[in-house]
């Protein structure tokens, strides 16, 4: 995480530069600035489950969100119309706990082709990741503007924890009667994802705005080749928070 933060600082350091007097003129098409807020989500599932009876407990995680901004305003200088892209380091992870019935567990050895599980049971994911927006931004008024485009996000760290109740039935029997089974499996996670991004900004005064944006991924959590989970799980996040503008 010191290297990542350090890689936005580096990046950050054209901006001040941009802020000083003795910098010569910068085109007026051209936008910059910074965030900062807070992802509200997890890997989800399209719908619920079947399977699913109970859930017990949501945790969306409340994972960072800090990044650098950048815009590039199409046609006259007063269009509303704007290119926006960017540099940001993300916090993503989740915690839910369900009550599962006749839930599928699919091996990845050859020892069981499959088997299904009813008890208690809960998921915790912490990730990070370095993420690369591409939007187009509509200017509505001289407060409000919307944004939609996509995204492209690295994951630089992966953690993903499944537990499941010893006490619940296997088959029809007692699993490991009085143990909780936690299954480590962040490494099955892909690290290179794609999504849609849809947000909207509105700005307090010339410089400090607020901004929300959400982010529904397209790629899958998990590797295809990982099937122990009866269904997908895409990212699904909503980021809220400050900007604060050098250049509008």
């Amino acid at each position: 995480m010191k290297k990542t933060l350090l890689l936005l600082a580096l990046a950050a350091s054209p901006l001040a530069a941009f802020a000083g007097e003795d910098t010569p003129p910068v085109s007026p098409r051209l936008g910059y600035g910074a965030h900062f807020g807070f992802n509200l989500g997890g890997a989800l599932p399209r719908s619920v489950p079947s399977t699913v009876e109970r859930i017990h407990h949501f945790d969306p995680g409340f994972g960072l969100d800090l990044g650098l901004d950048v815009s590039w305003r199409l046609g006259a200088p007063s269009s509303p119309w704007r290119l926006c892209s960017g540099l940001a380091f993300e916090g993503r992870g989740f915690y839910t706990s369900i009550s599962a019935r006749d839930m599928p567990v699919r091996y990845q050895n050859t020892d069981f082709a499959e088997q299904h599980y009813t008890g208690y049971q809960s998921v915790d994911q912490s990730n990070q990741a370095l993420t690369l927006p591409l939007t187009l931004s509509y200017d509505l008024s001289t407060r409000w503007s919307l944004q939609a485009g996509g995204y492209y996000s690295h994951l630089v760290d992966r953690q993903f924890t499944a537990r499941l109740d010893g006490d619940g039935l296997m088959d029809g029997r007692i699993y490991q009667r009085e143990t909780i089974l936690p299954f480590a499996i962040g490494h099955m996670q892909v690290r290179n994802e794609l999504g849609l991004l849809l947000g909207a900004d509105c700005r307090l005064d010339e410089n400090w705005g607020l901004y929300g944006r959400l982010k529904l991924g397209m790629t899958r959590t998990f590797q295809r080749s990982f099937e122990v989970m009866p269904y997908a799980l895409f990212p699904t996040y909503l980021s809220l928070g400050v900007n604060y503008t050098l250049r509008r």
